[in-house]
Protein backbone atom coordinates (compact mmCIF):
# COMPACT_ATOMS: atom_id res chain seq x y z
CA UNK A 1 0.00 0.00 0.00
CA UNK A 2 1.36 3.63 -0.86
CA UNK A 3 2.48 6.00 1.81
CA UNK A 4 0.51 9.11 1.45
CA UNK A 5 1.77 10.88 4.54
CA UNK A 6 4.01 9.91 7.30
CA UNK A 7 4.53 10.74 11.04
CA UNK A 8 6.86 9.99 13.27
CA UNK A 9 8.35 10.30 17.22
CA UNK A 10 11.75 12.19 17.23
CA UNK A 11 14.09 12.47 20.26
CA UNK A 12 13.88 15.32 21.94
CA UNK A 13 16.78 17.55 22.26
CA UNK A 14 15.98 18.77 25.81
CA UNK A 15 14.09 16.04 27.79
CA UNK A 16 14.47 18.77 31.03
CA UNK A 17 11.55 20.65 28.67
CA UNK A 18 9.04 17.93 28.58
CA UNK A 19 8.81 18.65 24.69
CA UNK A 20 7.57 16.10 22.33
CA UNK A 21 9.01 16.92 18.90
CA UNK A 22 7.80 14.84 15.45
CA UNK A 23 8.80 14.95 11.72
CA UNK A 24 6.00 14.77 9.77
CA UNK A 25 5.72 14.47 5.36
CA UNK A 26 4.32 13.10 2.45
CA UNK A 27 4.63 10.21 1.61
CA UNK A 28 6.22 8.43 -1.96
CA UNK A 29 2.99 8.85 -3.69
CA UNK A 30 1.21 11.50 -5.56
CA UNK A 31 -1.93 12.65 -3.93
CA UNK A 32 -4.26 15.76 -3.17
CA UNK A 33 -5.48 16.96 -0.23
CA UNK A 34 -8.82 14.66 0.03
CA UNK A 35 -6.22 11.85 0.58
CA UNK A 36 -3.52 13.59 2.72
CA UNK A 37 -5.91 14.47 5.49
CA UNK A 38 -7.40 11.21 6.65
CA UNK A 39 -3.64 10.02 6.03
CA UNK A 40 -2.27 12.53 7.91
CA UNK A 41 -4.62 12.10 10.79
CA UNK A 42 -3.95 8.29 10.28
CA UNK A 43 -0.39 8.71 10.59
CA UNK A 44 -0.77 10.62 13.40
CA UNK A 45 -2.67 8.50 15.61
CA UNK A 46 -0.49 5.56 15.00
CA UNK A 47 2.02 7.67 16.87
CA UNK A 48 -0.30 7.24 20.03
CA UNK A 49 0.75 10.81 21.20
CA UNK A 50 -0.58 10.83 25.16
CA UNK A 51 0.18 14.68 25.49
CA UNK A 52 2.30 16.55 27.25
CA UNK A 53 3.61 20.06 27.56
CA UNK A 54 4.74 21.13 24.47
CA UNK A 55 4.60 19.38 21.02
CA UNK A 56 7.26 20.68 18.15
CA UNK A 57 6.35 19.71 14.92
CA UNK A 58 8.99 19.63 11.22
CA UNK A 59 8.22 19.30 8.08
CA UNK A 60 6.01 19.87 4.87
CA UNK A 61 2.27 19.80 4.83
CA UNK A 62 0.02 21.38 3.03
CA UNK A 63 -2.26 24.06 5.03
CA UNK A 64 -5.81 21.45 5.11
CA UNK A 65 -3.14 19.06 6.08
CA UNK A 66 -2.11 21.58 8.99
CA UNK A 67 -5.52 22.41 10.34
CA UNK A 68 -6.55 18.45 10.26
CA UNK A 69 -3.23 17.61 12.60
CA UNK A 70 -3.78 20.85 14.88
CA UNK A 71 -7.59 19.72 15.29
CA UNK A 72 -6.76 15.98 16.10
CA UNK A 73 -4.02 16.78 18.84
CA UNK A 74 -4.41 20.81 20.08
CA UNK A 75 -6.18 19.65 23.69
CA UNK A 76 -3.55 17.24 24.33
CA UNK A 77 -0.66 19.59 24.80
CA UNK A 78 -0.29 22.73 26.54
CA UNK A 79 1.12 24.21 23.12
CA UNK A 80 2.00 23.20 19.72
CA UNK A 81 4.68 24.92 17.58
CA UNK A 82 5.62 24.96 14.38
CA UNK A 83 9.13 24.81 12.15
CA UNK A 84 10.14 27.94 10.29
CA UNK A 85 13.18 27.28 8.10
CA UNK A 86 13.11 31.07 7.55
CA UNK A 87 13.37 31.84 10.93
CA UNK A 88 15.34 28.86 11.79
CA UNK A 89 12.79 28.59 15.45
CA UNK A 90 9.75 26.77 16.02
CA UNK A 91 6.69 29.35 16.48
CA UNK A 92 3.74 28.59 18.89
CA UNK A 93 0.50 28.29 16.99
CA UNK A 94 -1.65 27.28 19.55
CA UNK A 95 -1.40 27.58 22.85
CA UNK A 96 -3.47 26.84 25.85
CA UNK A 97 -0.90 28.24 28.66
CA UNK A 98 0.48 30.93 29.94
CA UNK A 99 4.37 29.70 29.76
CA UNK A 100 3.72 29.87 25.82
CA UNK A 101 1.82 32.43 23.56
CA UNK A 102 1.00 32.50 19.94
CA UNK A 103 4.07 33.64 17.84
CA UNK A 104 6.31 32.71 20.71
CA UNK A 105 9.62 31.23 19.29
CA UNK A 106 11.59 28.17 20.65
CA UNK A 107 14.94 26.61 19.10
Amino acid sequence: MPQLFFARLEKSDDPALALTRITVGFGDTPATNADLVPAAIVALSDLNLPGGNGLLINGPMSIPVAFAIAHAISHRFAFIAVWDPKLQHYVTVISHSPDANPGDLFK
